[in-house]
C-alpha cells in the first residue's frame, strides 16, 4: 500500500494518494479539528462531514459555565481513532475537563491525558459527551 501511495505522489496525484491512505489509516495526514460550535451547541469537526482521519484533535472548549457539551462527530468508517488535544488548547485551571465514552463508560481527562484511542464498530449518536467540573472524582468512571 505504501509503495501504491508513493507512486501516486511522485506522480503528481497528491490528493488520491492522501484519501486513499486516509482510508486504509496508514497515513499521518493531519488531523480532523473538533472544536466547540455556539450555533449547535457541540464540539463539532470543521466541515460537519464524516470524519476521514484516524486522529481528531480537539481544539477548543465549550465556555467554562457550559457542564456538558455532545461531542457531535460522524464516523464514516470504522475502526481505530483516536482523540488528542491540541497544543493550543486552553483548559479551564479550575475545573476538570474531560471526554466521556457513554459506551465504554471511560474519560479522556484533557488536563493529563495526552490522547484516548477508541474503536468504532457502528454509527451510535451522543457516544461522547464533554464534562467541565469542579470534582471528576464524583463520577464513578475509569480514568484509563
Amino acid at each position: 500500500m505504501k509503495l501504491i501511495t508513493t507512486l501516486l505522489c511522485l506522480l503528481g496525484f497528491q490528493y488520491i494518494a492522501m484519501c486513499q491512505a486516509n482510508a486504509t489509516g496508514t497515513s499521518n495526514a493531519e488531523a480532523c479539528m473538533v472544536g466547540y460550535s455556539e450555533s449547535v451547541e457541540a464540539l463539532v469537526n470543521e466541515d460537519y462531514a464524516p470524519v476521514k482521519s484516524r486522529e481528531i484533535t480537539i481544539v477548543s472548549l465549550p465556555p467554562e459555565s457550559q457542564s456538558a457539551t455532545n461531542v457531535s462527530i460522524d464516523f464514516g468508517m470504522t475502526g481505530s481513532f483516536t482523540f488528542k488535544k491540541s497544543a493550543t488548547l486552553e483548559i479551564y485551571s479550575d475545573n476538570d475537563v474531560y471526554i466521556e465514552d457513554m459506551l465504554t463508560g471511560k474519560v479522556f481527562d484533557l488536563k493529563t491525558a495526552e490522547s484516548y484511542t477508541f474503536n468504532v464498530n457502528r454509527r451510535i449518536p451522543n457516544r461522547f459527551v464533554l464534562h467541565i467540573d469542579k470534582m471528576l472524582t464524583r463520577y464513578s468512571v475509569s480514568l484509563k
